[in-house]
């Protein structure tokens, strides 16, 4: 039986976080036994142009679509797709777009979500706990008993996700003071050092970015925090041992160094979306 769909036009990410929820999922789906797990206020969304009302859910504004299930010993793997469907942010001018500096990669190359928590669920509503590895990954692990049937196998329900949130942070560090500048909670940047050469001045920043197993990228250490300069004269900039150095050309003393930090935040928040998998093992709906 076909399920009618009822479609919903994705809002940008800032409106999905005011509305606090940012998972939704599916309805007019047959639910797991009662207790199993936590009733969903969720709803269809018709992808394809096919009856996909079961076989999809939401994380802000991205789709995620389970596309295969491989069973391996005491072991199931759900492979699975996930789509930006946000539209592209208005257009801005900015200012410090091509000044020297070292940005973090999660800016430029990730998606704007990540499902990081799942639950597998079977028809008798006996629950297995179930991670993604990584921002990259696009795969949920979960672990099984010996025993485990996998034609039991009847839903899943992603239970917390990661919202990338980009922001950028005007620095000015007065030199004398060697100031330190929290970004949030857990990150910071700092002025370390300044090294005078005849070519120029080149300033060291540390960066206090606590290692994050799931949202790193490997990018020298630094994976939500990239500095740019702000102003005239910046020629160059990278990493070093503890965090970023940008050179300016004017050699002249400076009493204020104007910097942009550029963060990539990737957020933890909850979600309910319960998807029906069945299908990918021939089961149907």
């Amino acid at each position: 039986m076909r399920t009618t769909l009822i479609g919903i036009a994705a809002g940008v990410a800032g409106a999905a976080l005011a509305a606090g929820g940012l998972a939704l999922g599916n309805v007019g789906q047959e639910s797991p036994p009662v207790g199993a797990v936590a009733t969903t206020t969720t709803r269809v969304v018709d992808v394809t142009g096919e009856d996909t009302a079961q076989q999809v859910g939401h994380l802000g504004s991205s789709i995620v679509e389970p596309t295969a299930i491989d069973i391996e010993p005491e072991l199931v793997v759900l492979q699975f797709e996930l789509r930006d469907i946000a539209p592209p942010e208005v257009g801005h001018h900015d200012d410090n777009f091509f000044q020297p500096g070292f940005r973090a990669v999660p800016n430029l190359n990730f998606g704007v979500t990540a499902p990081e928590l799942w639950t597998l669920i079977t028809r008798d509503g006996t629950e297995y706990p179930g991670t993604t590895s990584s921002i990259r990954a696009r795969s949920a692990r979960f672990p099984v008993p010996e025993d485990f049937d996998p034609d039991s196998i009847a839903w899943v329900r992603i239970d917390q996700f990661r919202q990338r949130i980009p922001v950028s942070f005007p620095l000015d560090f007065a030199v004398d003071q060697r100031q330190r500048f929290q970004l949030d909670p857990d990150t910071a940047v700092s002025l370390d050092s300044i090294i005078e050469q005849s070519s120029g001045i080149t300033y060291r920043f540390v960066v206090e970015d606590p290692f994050d197993s799931f949202s790193t990228s490997g990018n020298f250490g630094m994976d939500h925090v990239g500095l740019v300069g702000a102003g005239p004269g910046w020629v160059t900039g990278g990493p070093w041992e503890r965090g970023i150095q940008l050179t300016n050309s004017n050699t002249d003393d400076q009493d204020i160094v104007s910097v942009v930090a550029v963060s990539s935040n990737w957020i933890n928040l909850p979600s309910d979306a319960l998807i029906a998998v069945d299908h990918l093992l021939g089961a149907g709906s």
